[in-house]
């Protein structure tokens, strides 16, 4: 057992990183040093701040199944409140679009509630904590992937989560990070829209 003033340092203060100075401190460690880079903690949990409203660069939502990050935000009191439902897609030219279209929306519950639950649990070690021996399929592009199992409307809906959270773009990203990060339950909560928001912007936490 180490003793609680041994040095302890921590690369980086992005989430990880924070939640692990937390999870040292809780158990009664107390010299412990984070290093970062940038000017400020938080890594992608980042906010631009522009005409008096904060814009997240990640982590925008936190969703209901997210019970490990609101026990840390109850924890540390931390002002949320609920999400509002007023989402909008735009286009690159700036134009407001349906993200899923009407006609679309059988076919696109149909790859959330039967296919990517048979895909998840075909390849459920992917939820096992790293990414050693995973299946060589989920090491092609998430794009890639969604194209060979037919699942074209959720790679859409996903990459409209995954690149606002700063997650990357599906056509780059291996599908082991999308597959590990879209649990259905996360899935839910961003469909109905369903979560939490940082008041002030996850900047000031």
């Amino acid at each position: 057992m180490l003793s609680n003033n041994t040095r302890i340092g921590i690369i980086g203060a992005g989430a990880a990183g924070l939640s692990a100075a937390l999870a040292l401190r809780k158990k009664g460690y107390k010299n412990i040093t984070l290093l970062e880079k940038e000017t400020y903690a938080g890594g992608k949990c980042h906010t631009f701040y522009y005409q008096g409203r904060n814009f997240e660069l990640g982590a925008v939502v936190i969703p209901y199944c997210s019970q490990k990050t609101l026990d840390i935000i109850n924890y540390l009191g931390l002002k949320v409140a609920p999400l509002t439902k007023d989402r909008a897609f735009f286009n690159s030219s700036g134009e407001q679009i349906e993200l899923i279209s009407k006609l679309e929306t059988i076919k696109f519950l149909w790859q959330v509630f039967v296919k990517l639950p048979y895909l998840q649990f075909k390849y459920i070690k992917i939820f096992k904590p790293g990414f050693k021996n995973i299946n060589n399929e989920l090491i092609k592009s998430f794009e890639c992937f969604c194209k060979q199992n037919k699942l074209e409307l959720f790679e859409k809906f996903s990459n409209s989560v995954c690149a606002a959270y700063g997650y990357g773009y599906f056509d780059k990203v291996s599908t082991a990070y999308y597959l590990k990060f879209l649990k259905l339950p996360l899935v839910l909560s961003v469909i109905t829209q369903t979560g939490f928001i940082f008041l002030d912007g996850s900047a000031n936490v």
